[in-house]
C-alpha cells in the first residue's frame, strides 16, 4: 500500500462510493484495475457503478455495463474475503427510449437485486440523456421502479443535472465543449432537473437517495441544507468535479456549518475508472489520485490549503476542517451505514440466466453496432460467462 504524505492519510481506511467499469477493457484488466486501486491506496471498499445508458453520440449504449460490474464485485469478493466490492445496477432504456411499460423498469429493479446487486444507479438526470429519454425523472413510468428499491431498502445513487455553467455556451470551461456537454434551450434546465428529483423524494419518502456531486450544488449550500432538512433519508456524494470544491472554499463557513450539523449525509466517492490498469502497484499513483487526493484533502482538519490542476488551470482549495467525527461519517461510517458492512451475495445462477438473455439481444444486435471493437470485448466477455453459472467467478490472470 503506497504510504502517503499526508500524516494522518491511512488513518481511516475510505470505502469509495462512486466508481465506474466503462466497455472496451477485458474482463481481467477490469479485476485488475480496481484490486490494484483498493490496493494501492488502502480503499477498503469500492462501491461499482453500471451505466448501461449513457449520453455520449453516439455510443450511448453499453448494454454488458451491469454484468460487468457485477462480475467483478463477485470475482474479487470470493478472492480476498477482506476486500469489500459492492455493484450498483442501471437501467436499460431500451432501443426506443422507454420501455412499453412502467412494469418493465420495476422488473429490471427486481431482476438485478435478486441477483446480487447492492442498489442502483442512475444518469438520466444527466441533461444529454433526459432529453433523450423525453419523460421526467418523476414521470408515472418510473415510479414502480423507485417503489422496488423503496420497498427493498436498496439505495439509489442519482446524477441529476451538471455543473451550471454547461448551460453558458459563451463561457462553459473547455471540457464540457469537449463532451458534448454544453446545454441550450432545446434541454431541461438545471432548475428543471432539480424540481423533478425533488418530486421523487417527495412521492417515495422512503426511497434511500445519494445526490451524486452534491447535486452541483456547491455554491449554494442554503440550498443543500434545505434539501437535507426536508428529506431524511437523502445523502449527498462527494465525487468530485472540482468546479464543486471551488464552491466549497468560497462559501466555507457556512458548508463546514451544514458538514457538521448533518455528518450523517456525506459520502467519500472519486468517480475513478477502469481505463487504467497495471500489474506494477506504483504506476496507479498518478492516473488515480487526482480525485482521491482532491477528496481526502476536502474532508481533512488541517486548514491548510491543497493545490489540484483542473484543466489547464491550477486551483487552490480550503479543507472543510472537519472534526474526527464527521470525517469518519463521510470517509467510511456513512457508506457502511447506507450499502451494508458486507455486499449482497452474487446468485451465480440468476447471473447466469442474465448472461444467456443478454448476449441473445446482442448477438442480434451486432449488425448495427457503433463500435464494434468496444462490442466485441462485451461479446467475449458474455459468451465466456454462458459456459457455466460458475463462469462468473473463474478469474482471469492479468495479461490474459
Amino acid at each position: 500500500m503506497h504510504n502517503d504524505s499526508h500524516p494522518d492519510w491511512n488513518a481511516i481506511a475510505a470505502c469509495d462510493a462512486h466508481m465506474h467499469l466503462y466497455r472496451g477493457r477485458t474482463f481481467a484488466w477490469n479485476l485488475q484495475a480496481v484490486r490494484g486501486y483498493m490496493e494501492w491506496f488502502g480503499v477498503e471498499r469500492v462501491g461499482l457503478m453500471a451505466l448501461p445508458a449513457t449520453t455520449e453520440i453516439p455510443w450511448w449504449r453499453d448494454d454488458g455495463s451491469n454484468l460487468r460490474c457485477l462480475g467483478v464485485k463477485a470475482v474479487l469478493n470470493a478472492e480476498n474475503p477482506a476486500r469489500k466490492v459492492y455493484a450498483f445496477a442501471g437501467l436499460h432504456l431500451g432501443d426506443n427510449a422507454a420501455p412499453s411499460s412502467a412494469e418493465d423498469f420495476a422488473d429490471q429493479a427486481r431482476r438485478a437485486l435478486d441477483m446480487g446487486y447492492d442498489g442502483f444507479k442512475s444518469l438520466q438526470g444527466k441533461p444529454g440523456l433526459r432529453k433523450r429519454c423525453g419523460f421526467a425523472l418523476d414521470a408515472p413510468v418510473l415510479d414502480p421502479f423507485y417503489s422496488v428499491l423503496e420497498e427493498r431498502g436498496k439505495p439509489l445513487v442519482f446524477h441529476v443535472g451538471d455543473p451550471a455553467d454547461f448551460w453558458d455556451l459563451d463561457n462553459a470551461r473547455p471540457d464540457a465543449r469537449a463532451n458534448g456537454w454544453l446545454y441550450d434551450e432545446t434541454f431541461p434546465t438545471l432548475a428543471q432537473v432539480r424540481a423533478e428529483a425533488e418530486n421523487v423524494l417527495k412521492k417515495h419518502p422512503a426511497l434511500a437517495v445519494n445526490f451524486a456531486h452534491v447535486f452541483f450544488l456547491g455554491e449554494d449550500p442554503d440550498e443543500a441544507e434545505r434539501l437535507l432538512e426536508a428529506y431524511p433519508n437523502l445523502g449527498l456524494d462527494l465525487t468530485p468535479g472540482w468546479e464543486m470544491n471551488i464552491g466549497f472554499t468560497r462559501f466555507h463557513d457556512r458548508w463546514h456549518d451544514v458538514f457538521e450539523r448533518h455528518p450523517d449525509r456525506f459520502y467519500f466517492g472519486t468517480d475513478n475508472s477502469n481505463w487504467h490498469a497495471s500489474s506494477d502497484l506504483a504506476s496507479y499513483d498518478e492516473p488515480f489520485r487526482w480525485a482521491y487526493d482532491m477528496d481526502r484533502s476536502l474532508l481533512g482538519e488541517d486548514p491548510a490549503t491543497f493545490k489540484v490542476r483542473c484543466g489547464d488551470d491550477v486551483h487552490r482549495f480550503r479543507p472543510m476542517e472537519l472534526s474526527p467525527a464527521a470525517r469518519e461519517a463521510a470517509l467510511r461510517g456513512n457508506f457502511l451505514r447506507r450499502y451494508g458492512a458486507e455486499p449482497v451475495p452474487v446468485d451465480r445462477d440468476a447471473a447466469f440466466e442474465e448472461a444467456k438473455r443478454l448476449l441473445a439481444f446482442l448477438d442480434k444486435k451486432w449488425p448495427d453496432c457503433t463500435h464494434p471493437d468496444s462490442w466485441r470485448t462485451t461479446l467475449r466477455i458474455l459468451h465466456r460467462w454462458t459456459a457455466s453459472p460458475d463462469a462468473l467467478f473463474a478469474p482471469e490472470p492479468f495479461g490474459a
